[in-house]
């Protein structure tokens, strides 16, 4: 008799096994942190400069000014990752940025330091979407595994992303200030960083 396979057996085995795989997570965990920043900062970033001493539309103004600083960060991201062997380097960098703009938020108010800021979230926000979709479709060596990969960590992702704003409002709520919120999103980016340095080495799932 003929030995048929199961397409859904072999679809489970994989689900198994990306969900068991330490680079899946350190994909997933960048990705799912990437995405909070972006969250927390789209919804908060008004609040924090209004709280600065900035009016409501400037402060609207200036979210808008970050997100366009940062959208030929992804183009040029991913360009940069495809020359690359490990892209660990690269990942890094955009944590660290991320840190760093969000350290001079939190300690600067002037119109100096608030620009940049500005260049220092943007440019990594937007790069490190586009990071985290590169490493989605470079970490595995088939489509099947790779499609695991992307609903793998796209779900743990969002879902991440969701918790973020309410978390960091909280926070704000209990203490009545941003310095301990703003402090959180450095430690965040932080860890951005070094689970992008997993996710970025020359490996396969």
């Amino acid at each position: 008799l003929p030995i048929f396979k199961d397409p859904a057996g072999s679809q489970i085995a994989a689900s198994r096994r990306i969900w068991k795989s330490p680079l899946a997570w350190q994909v997933a965990l960048f990705f799912g942190f990437q995405s909070l920043l972006f969250y927390v900062t789209v919804t908060w970033f008004p609040e924090i400069l209004v709280a600065k001493g900035y009016d409501i539309a400037t402060a609207g103004w200036l979210l808008s000014l970050l997100q366009i600083i940062g959208l030929p960060a992804s183009f040029i991201v991913p360009v940069l990752a495809g020359k690359r062997i490990s892209q660990s380097g690269l990942a890094f960098s955009l944590g660290v940025m991320a840190a760093l703009g969000y350290g001079a938020l939190l300690i600067s108010s002037s119109s100096v330091g608030i620009f940049i800021s500005l260049i220092l979230i943007g440019i990594p926000l937007s790069g490190s979407f586009a990071l985290g979709l590169f490493f989605i479709s470079i970490r595995a060596k088939n489509s099947r595994d790779s499609s695991e990969l992307s609903g793998m960590a796209q779900s743990f992702g969002y879902l991440v992303s969701a918790i973020g704003p309410i978390f960091i409002g909280s926070v704000f709520d209990f203490t009545q200030s941003w310095t301990v919120p703003l402090v959180i999103l450095v430690l965040i980016s932080i860890l951005v960083s070094l689970f992008g340095v997993g996710a970025g080495r020359n490996r396969y799932i």
